[in-house]
């Protein structure tokens, strides 16, 4: 139908509006057919870039939902192909920023990726949020490869008000994997000062703020438990696991044991290392002081039967579990969902 409403005194908007709802939807392969339609077109409309960034945000957004990275490399060979037609077009920066997001995501190579965000912070040094966006990306991407004092220079750039707060989170956790916990506190009450409750990393602020009361009950395990997040953040996730089992010995408060214990088991899921994440999950259950999230780790243990193991028989009797002993646990509802999907599925396995 938006397809029919296009002519050529709209050559586009119609389609352009139409992409970026479902696109907002996360039904990308429908937006991309329609920013296609845009781009095959209207060559000469001026919704074309927009439509290129769409595409290519669709393309990537494609290449997560199914691992496939063929996506990404067509989203980078779009992007280049815009880049040669218009390269001194202001949109085109949008396009270098996102390349540099692929190139770190998908293809993990780092150093392009800070390459690709230096120089369009260079290029567009007038443009105060695109050079400060990527002055933002590159810090985060010196904090992926490990280099802590580059990735600080580069972050304290950012002033815009629309990145300062991602910037000063981002220098607090720096300053966490560091050991200087004081400094991190300093970041992290200078972005509640300034957004109050409300601002779009109030909850990561909030989260880490926790994390840091541990300093004087627990330093040793908090100083294995910064460790561990840094190499989480470099995507070396067994190393990472080494850590929290090292944190765990020096024996935490339940509060920042619970932590430690969730974030090994979702770390061994996605290494798939499922037997060891469901015994830190059984290590949950075992533990007296941690009652209170019995129910979370058997969720979680119900999932990993469920969509990793396939043993949907165990999965069924764990969620049957939470219905029949946490009445009032916020995983009653997801629960009896799968109960219902796995009767649906395999009546002759469930009763």
């Amino acid at each position: 139908m938006y397809e029919q409403l296009e002519n050529g005194k709209s050559p586009g908007a119609c389609l352009l509006e139409f992409a970026r709802e479902v696109q907002a939807d996360s039904v990308y392969r429908l937006a991309l057919r329609a920013y296609g339609g845009i781009i095959e077109r209207f060559p000469q409309s001026n919704y074309l870039l927009p439509a290129y960034l769409g595409a290519a945000e669709c393309n990537m957004a494609i290449a997560g939902q199914e691992e496939d990275q063929s996506y990404a490399r067509q989203a980078v060979d779009m992007i280049h192909k815009v880049q040669a037609a218009f390269p001194n077009h202001g949109q085109v920066a949008q396009l270098s920023l996102l390349e540099g997001d692929i190139q770190r995501e998908f293809f993990f190579d780092i150093d392009k990726a800070i390459e690709i965000y230096l120089q369009v912070a260079q290029k567009y040094n007038r443009d105060s949020a695109i050079r400060e966006r990527a002055y933002r990306s590159a810090g985060e991407s010196y904090i992926m490869r490990g280099d802590l004092d580059n990735a600080a220079k580069i972050l304290q750039k950012v002033t815009a008000p629309e990145e300062k707060p991602q910037a000063a989170y981002d220098l607090a956790r720096i300053a966490f994997f560091r050991g200087e916990y004081a400094e991190a506190r300093n970041h992290l009450n200078t972005i509640i000062t300034v957004e109050g409750l409300s601002g779009s990393t109030v909850n990561d602020v909030l989260a880490l703020q926790g994390i840091l009361m541990n300093e004087e009950t627990a330093p040793e395990a908090l100083a294995l438990f910064a460790e561990a997040q840094w190499l989480i953040y470099q995507q070396k996730k067994s190393e990472a696991v080494s850590k929290l089992h090292s944190a765990l010995e020096k024996n935490p408060p339940p509060t920042f044991r619970i932590r430690i214990l969730f974030d090994a088991a979702h770390l061994l899921t996605e290494l798939e290392k499922y037997p060891d994440a469901l015994s830190y999950c059984n290590r949950v259950l075992e533990d007296t002081q941690l009652a209170f999230y019995a129910d979370e780790a058997i969720f979680i243990m119900a999932g990993i039967y469920d969509d990793k193991l396939n043993d949907h028989a165990r999965a069924f009797q764990l969620y049957e579990r939470i219905l029949a002993e946490f009445d009032h646990s916020q995983f009653t509802i997801p629960s009896r969902e799968r109960l219902k999907a796995i009767r649906q599925q395999y009546p002759d396995l469930m009763p």
